[in-house]
This record gives C-alpha cells, sequence and structure tokens, in this order.
C-alpha cells in the first residue's frame, strides 16, 4: 500500500501544511496527524499488536478513523 508511505514523506517534507479538513472547517496538519498516529501506534504496540494482526474500527468519519488507521498501518 503506498498511501500511507506517501503521508510520511509528505509529513517529514510539509510538517505545517494542512493534511485533513473536517466538515466543520477545522484542518489537522501533517505534524500533528504524523505525531497522534505515532502516539496510537505506540500504544497498540504496547498492547502486543504486531504485523500481520487484525484490528477492527468502529468510528466515524472523522480525524480519529484518519488517526487510528494510520497507525495501524504504522504497526
Amino acid at each position: 500500500m503506498t498511501a500511507p508511505v506517501g503521508f510520511w514523506s509528505v509529513a517529514q517534507a510539509q510538517p505545517d501544511a494542512v493534511a485533513v479538513v473536517a466538515d466543520d472547517g477545522s484542518t489537522m496538519s501533517f505534524h500533528d496527524l504524523w505525531q497522534s498516529s505515532n502516539r496510537l501506534s505506540n500504544a497498540l504496540a504496547g498492547l502486543g499488536l504486531t504485523h500481520g494482526d487484525g484490528l477492527a474500527l468502529v468510528l466515524p468519519n472523522e480525524f480519529a478513523f484518519l488517526e487510528a488507521y494510520l497507525a495501524a498501518m504504522q504497526s
């Protein structure tokens, strides 16, 4: 899958750029999205999630879903 790899490349090159715009107009930068997904990835690893494990999510279509998706891909 190339999308997450592209995300991390952009997050390193342009950390202050807007990564996501929510329905209400709020935004999240690549840096903030990277940090939050990295924290969640570390938490998942701490719970024992490893490469090849399954992860089920039930989240609304908001920042938290994208953070969890990226964290799972990083894990």
